[in-house]
C-alpha cells in the first residue's frame, strides 16, 4: 500500500474528509482476507511484525468520522509510514446498509445514520459512534439519493441506532458472506405497532422470527421484537452467502 498521492486528494474535493464528508471517502472499506495486502503490523516500539500466515485486517478512512471509534483498533501507520488510512490488524470490518422505501424516499434526507456500540460489551470500542450522513452533505454534491445510508461496523457488536426520522418502510443489508457473523441492531421506536420482517424475496414474513423476547447475537437473521415500554426495535442480522449478494435482505414494515 502507498500513501494517497496528491492526484486523489485533489479529487476529493468538495467532499472532504476534514469536513462533512459523505460516505463515498467516510465509510470506504478495503478487506485483506489473508495478510498479503498489509503484510507487516507495527509494535509499540515501532518494530515491524511480519503479518501471520492467514492472518487478516481491514483498512477504513482517516476522517474525524471514522478517527475517534475506530482509533482502539486500528493503527494508521503501514510499514512504519504515515498512509493516511487506518490499518486494522486482525480486525473484521464490514459494511451494513439502510434504505428507505417510502414514497418519495431519493427526496427525503431520513438520516444522518448513527451507531452507538454497546458501552457493556468487551467489543474493543472506546467510545465514539458509527456515523454517516449519506450520498450528500451541505454543499457537497456527491450525490443526489437521499434514500440510503451505509455504516462501517465491527461484527459480533450490539449497536443503539438512531436516526433523524425513522421510515415507515426501510431496508437492511448486512455485507457478510459469513454465517458466523452477526450484529444486533437496537432503534428507537415510539410506535407501540409491531412490524413485518421479509427476507429476501419471501413475500410472507416468517412469523418465527417475532420473538416474545430481546432478540441476541445468536439468533437467526431477521429475528426482532418491538418492546413498547423500552421504545425499540431490536433485530438481529446475520451474514451469509446469499446476503452477500443482496438475496437476504430484510424488509421492515
Amino acid at each position: 500500500a502507498e500513501v494517497l498521492d496528491d492526484s486523489f486528494v485533489g479529487r476529493r474535493s468538495p467532499c472532504k474528509t476534514t469536513g462533512g464528508g459523505c460516505m463515498g471517502l467516510d465509510q470506504a472499506l478495503i478487506q485483506d482476507t489473508d495478510g498479503s495486502f498489509i503484510e507487516f503490523a507495527t509494535a509499540a516500539d515501532g518494530t515491524l511484525i511480519p503479518m501471520p500466515i492467514g492472518a487478516s485486517g481491514s483498512i477504513v478512512p482517516l476522517a474525524p468520522r471514522t478517527e475517534i471509534v475506530w482509533a482502539p483498533l486500528c493503527d494508521t501507520t503501514l510499514l512504519g509510514v504515515e498512509v493516511g488510512a487506518q490499518v486494522c490488524i486482525n480486525t473484521t470490518v464490514q459494511l451494513v446498509e439502510m434504505k428507505n422505501l417510502d414514497r418519495g424516499a431519493k427526496d427525503v434526507k431520513f438520516g444522518p445514520w448513527v451507531l452507538t456500540p454497546d458501552v457493556e460489551e468487551d467489543n474493543g470500542f472506546e467510545g465514539g459512534v458509527l456515523s454517516s450522513v449519506g450520498s450528500f452533505y451541505a454543499s457537497c454534491p456527491c450525490g443526489w439519493d437521499f434514500s440510503f445510508y451505509q455504516l462501517l461496523i465491527k461484527p459480533s457488536v450490539m449497536y443503539d441506532a438512531e436516526v433523524m426520522s425513522l421510515p415507515e418502510n426501510f431496508m437492511l443489508r448486512y455485507w457478510s458472506p459469513n454465517p458466523d457473523d452477526s450484529v444486533l441492531l437496537r432503534f428507537f421506536y415510539p410506535d407501540s405497532r409491531g412490524v413485518n420482517v421479509f427476507v429476501g424475496s419471501n413475500p410472507d414474513p416468517p412469523m418465527s422470527l417475532k420473538l416474545a423476547r430481546m432478540p441476541t447475537l445468536a439468533d437467526e437473521h431477521g429475528a426482532h421484537v418491538v418492546d413498547a415500554q423500552a421504545l425499540l426495535l431490536a433485530i438481529t442480522l446475520r451474514g451469509s452467502p446469499q446476503g452477500f449478494k443482496s438475496m437476504r435482505d430484510l424488509v421492515i414494515r
